[in-house]
């Protein structure tokens, strides 16, 4: 058996929502584990973290590097986003 060096992290490469009527809304957050051996990427997914929607629950917002920018978000204004999102991506394709 051989050692190897690299890096490890781990990311979200999925967000599914489900956005039922009448029932509780949640987010699916699919994680892998990426291992960059330099000649290689190797990519395991691992685990789903899962989050219900609560409209008063706020979150802390960070930027491209996962630092705390001091800005936070309730479920509810994120909600707004991806549906105003899906409203103007609808539009766009008639």
């Amino acid at each position: 058996m051989s050692n190897v060096s690299g890096t490890k992290w781990t990311r979200c490469h999925t967000v599914n929502i489900s956005n039922q009527l009448n029932s509780q809304k949640t987010i699916n957050f699919l994680q892998e584990q990426v291992f960059d051996l330099g000649s290689d990427v190797l990519k395991q997914h691992i685990d789903v973290c899962q989050v219900q929607f609560n409209p008063t629950q706020s979150f802390n917002l960070l930027d491209e590097s996962d630092q705390p920018t001091g800005q936070t978000m309730t479920h509810q204004q994120l909600y707004q986003a991806i549906n105003s999102l899906y409203v103007d991506t609808k539009t766009a394709n008639l």
